[in-house]
Formats: C-alpha cells, structure tokens, sequence
C-alpha cells in the first residue's frame, strides 16, 4: 500500500470495536472476559465501544494479537487533509 502525500491515515475506532463484539459473540464471552483475555482494562474497551476513542499503542496491538491479525491496514481509514478555512485558528500568545 502506498502512502499517498495528500491524505493521512487514521485508525477506523468503530471498524475495531465491530470486530471485537464479533470475536466477542462468537466465543460466547462476557466484555470482562475479552479484557482479561486481552490484557486490558474493561475501561479501555469501553471507551472503545462508547466513545470511539483511539487505543493507546500497547492496546491496539493487544487487541490485534487477540483477533488474530498483525494487519494494522485494516483499521485504518483514509481522511483527506483539512481544508484551510476548516483548521482551527491559532491564538496569538
């Protein structure tokens, strides 16, 4: 895959938490139990569930190593770069 200079690549949170409720249901497993599993807090996957907040690292690839894949590709979407009236204004110190 290559890298095109005018996008940039974001990990696709609500892709991510889809795939762990899948794995979830298929092993018949509570939340806490896909934490423990994990090696993560059930927080952590609860904002990952509520919030579609972003992983730290170490959690990500927890999570990965638990859905069998080392393809960080496919929870990542693209987004185009903002548009220059869209960035926030910088305030002057």
């Amino acid at each position: 895959m290559s890298l095109a200079s005018n996008t940039s690549h974001v990990i696709d949170v609500e892709f991510l938490a889809d795939c762990i409720e899948r794995r979830k249901e298929l092993l018949g497993i509570t939340w806490r139990e896909v934490a423990a599993e994990v090696g993560v807090t059930n927080d952590a996957l609860w904002r990952i569930r509520h919030l579609s907040r972003v992983p730290r690292g170490d959690t990500l690839v927890s999570i990965m190593v638990w859905l069998g894949t080392s393809d960080i590709w496919a929870f990542t979407a693209e987004r185009a770069p903002a548009a220059p009236g869209d960035r926030p204004a910088l305030r002057p110190r």
